[in-house]
């Protein structure tokens, strides 16, 4: 069994945030050669055709096609262009072939026949038969396939992730081994997502079991939340949602009372959530988050304070203070939504007046210009006429008139505006060598990997 803890680590920062791991079922009785490879690498001692020891560990998963498949393992140039094993550059392809028809293989990468590397990919979803009879097929995720659909959804740019996910550690995974990042206080003893959990440890089809795990949870990221880790906080709020979703997947339709009891233990979780957002000034997640909560109860005063916060950083203070008057008036007395309608209003104030300078400014610049041109541009008359037109301007009364002259247009100035979606591509053979759009391998028997990912940071009341 093989441990890979592949943390999804966005740029190892302080918005970095480990997702979990990911445990392998790696059949060595039929490819003995591609799980050697696997593991040797996982394991960091397998040393290349460069003499290079070559490891998995701290690798990017550097391709991710969202309905299809994700892809890592360059322990050579960690960018999807480099291959080598401990065979060589390459190794031939094992049989038999395995057909691609359910999510969570793991199979080799190549660039055609028998050019197995160290790349490695992994399907998310069933159907994927073109790749039958093309690549190697020698194990499958047994747990953490919540991970790899946390890792399939991040926003790519030419399927390439726009934050780096990482494999931090990898080997082989030991029984009663945690599936997710351990809690340093020992209360969370929960995987990260509720399909690892077993059911000695939590029967998710009892509300009261579930939400109790939930509660436990939620608190476990308010300690983080006090720490000011939004982004390990944020990470709990999410898995006791993950909990809850998932019984009432199992409970199927809800009786009056289960559903009152379901949407009072879900919405302090995704309160804390757009809490966490706001800190980290990730706003439209924030709104996202409020709206949810604003869909099941269109009265809830932290959830209109927290979209108002949302609409403040983003400078739609018109919004904001729409939201916030509506919390205040349901909660005349809290102060910080007293705070924050105050801060907004004063922000507001702050900027029309801007505005109206650089309106002035912008409109007196004009007028300059305008009358300069009027007094400098003089029609061009014809000499004979000139006498005649001169003795009739003496005859009448003087009388100005501006020409106006064709001025360029000028744009007023706008004030700033506030403001992604993921396609599906077609599928492609799975080729590593050409560069960004190819696959190889990662570890053993059952392999394990740990996925981390990263996020940003005022104060408030956790719920």
């Amino acid at each position: 069994m093989l441990s890979d803890d592949i943390d999804c680590a966005r740029r190892m920062t302080a918005k970095t945030m480990h997702v979990g791991r990911v445990v392998f079922e790696l059949w060595e009785h039929l490819f003995p050669s591609t799980v050697a490879n696997f593991v040797a690498i996982v394991k960091g001692s397998a040393r290349g055709s460069s003499g290079k020891l070559l490891s998995y560990r701290g690798t990017r998963i550097h391709k991710v096609i969202p309905n299809f498949a994700i892809q890592g393992g360059d322990a050579v140039n960690n960018d999807g262009t480099g291959s080598d094993s401990i065979f060589g550059r390459f190794f031939p392809n094992e049989g038999p072939w395995i057909p691609h028809d359910e999510p969570g293989l793991l199979g080799m990468a190549s660039n055609g026949p028998n050019t197995n590397g160290c790349q490695f990919y992994i399907t998310t979803v069933p159907g994927c038969e073109h790749l039958n009879g093309q690549h190697t097929v020698f194990g499958k995720v047994i747990m953490g396939m919540g991970v790899i659909r946390e890792v399939e959804v991040v926003s790519t740019h030419s399927d390439v992730p726009d934050e780096d996910i990482v494999i931090e550690n990898c080997g082989i995974f030991q029984v009663g081994m945690l599936l997710g990042p351990e809690d340093p206080t020992g209360e969370d003893r929960y995987p990260p997502f509720p399909e690892d959990c077993p059911t000695s440890l939590l029967n998710q089809r009892s509300l009261q079991d579930v939400t109790a795990a939930a509660t436990l949870i939620r608190n476990v990221g308010n300690n983080y939340y006090k720490k000011k880790q939004y982004v390990n906080a944020h990470s709990r709020y999410k898995k006791a949602q993950r909990y809850l979703n998932k019984y009432q997947e199992l409970a199927g339709e809800l009786t009056a009372y289960e559903d009152a009891e379901f949407t009072k233990a879900i919405l302090p979780n995704v309160l804390n959530s757009a809490a966490c957002k706001i800190k980290l000034k990730e706003y439209d997640q924030a709104l996202e988050a409020c709206n949810e909560v604003l869909d099941l109860a269109p009265s809830n005063a932290k959830g209109l304070y927290r979209r108002g916060q949302a609409y403040h950083g983003k400078g739609d203070y018109d919004r904001a203070i729409r939201d916030l008057t509506h919390a205040n008036k349901l909660v005349p007395t809290d102060a910080s939504i007293l705070a924050e309608l105050k801060a907004c209003r004063g922000e507001k104030a702050t900027y029309c007046a801007k505005e109206i300078q650089v309106y002035k400014k912008y409109f007196a610049g004009l007028n300059d210009t305008q009358k300069a041109q009027a007094e400098n541009v003089q029609p061009q008359q014809d000499p004979q006429q000139q006498h005649q037109v001169e003795a009739q301007t003496q005859m009448q009364p003087q009388r100005q008139d501006v020409a106006h002259s064709n001025l360029p247009a000028q744009p007023f100035p706008s004030p700033p505006s506030a403001n992604n979606t993921l396609q599906c591509q077609q599928q492609e053979p799975i080729d590593h060598h050409a560069g960004p759009s190819g696959y190889a391998p990662p570890v053993q028997r059952v392999a394990a990997m740990q996925v981390q990912a990263n996020s940003d940071d005022s104060d408030d009341t956790m719920s």
